[in-house]
């Protein structure tokens, strides 16, 4: 199953629904999450400019004013759902990876600047993910680093990195090493 991640900082208009369905395209997605939509409004868009006709799957999450706003996309002929939760900073979506029979959670965040914020964020994904089974996907927009190298041009928290390295710890989630591009693409395949 491949997944794609996109911190849109808004989608509206042809430019950036091409940019993203050729994304798409080009590296066989079958889920898109999408992060700052900036569209408070989700049933005015037409979500097949974005993926295409074939059989798909969307749950959103509306921005508040222009902050924030998330999307889910998904091919259903490659992942059934069977739930989901939302919340202003996250989109869970749980299902089935067809074939396979395999559960899946996979979480579209966007988290907010403040660190105690971020916190309280950190702790209510911690929450949901207590007793679910399944392998899980958390995509980003995280707004927070590991270390003091990942920062540039900004502060740098060390509250918000200790608190963040806590989150991925004590959830037992493994950090994929990405290097050498300032955007890269990573595929992950299961069951297909």
């Amino acid at each position: 199953m491949n997944f794609l991640s996109i911190n849109a900082r808004g989608i509206g208009g042809p430019v950036k629904e091409g940019w993203i369905k050729g994304l798409k395209q080009q590296n066989k997605v079958d889920f898109l999450m999408i992060q700052e939509t900036k569209l408070t409004d989700l049933t005015k868009l037409n979500v097949v400019k974005f993926w295409g006709k074939q059989d798909f799957g969307v749950e959103g999450v509306e921005a508040t004013g222009l902050s924030g706003g998330l999307m889910c996309i998904w091919d259903k002929r490659i992942f059934k759902v069977t739930s989901h939760v939302k919340n202003r900073n996250f989109l869970l979506v749980s299902g089935i990876i067809k074939g396979s029979q395999q559960k899946i959670n996979i979480i579209n965040v966007y988290a907010p600047q403040k660190t105690t914020d971020k916190l309280s964020l950190w702790n209510k994904i911690r929450e949901v993910m207590i007793g679910v089974e399944g392998m899980w996907v958390i995509a980003e927009e995280f707004n927070a680093v590991r270390n003091q190298d990942e920062r540039k041009n900004s502060s740098f928290k060390n509250a918000c990195v200790r608190n963040f390295n806590d989150f991925i710890f004590e959830g037992d989630l493994m950090e994929y090493d990405l290097k050498g591009r300032k955007y890269t693409c990573i595929r992950i395949t299961a069951g297909r």
